[in-house]
């Protein structure tokens, strides 16, 4: 029974995610990062890491281009 629900919970969770994915492309001058962009739980550490590092690549890009 546990394995049907989380299968039906993990499918409805693709969904979602799909969904997000979607509608994050529309957005103009946003940068989704951390466990909103990857829609997945994650340490803090990598979290904080994960956006230093594309806040420095956006830097970057931007002061280039």
């Amino acid at each position: 029974m546990d394995e049907e629900l989380n299968k039906m919970l993990d499918e409805e969770a693709e969904r979602k995610v799909e969904k997000y994915k979607e509608l994050s492309l529309q957005e103009k001058n946003v940068i989704f990062v951390g466990r909103l962009a990857n829609y997945e739980y994650k340490d803090m550490d990598v979290i904080i890491d994960n956006a230093l590092k594309t806040v420095s690549s956006f830097r970057q890009n931007y002061k280039n281009g």
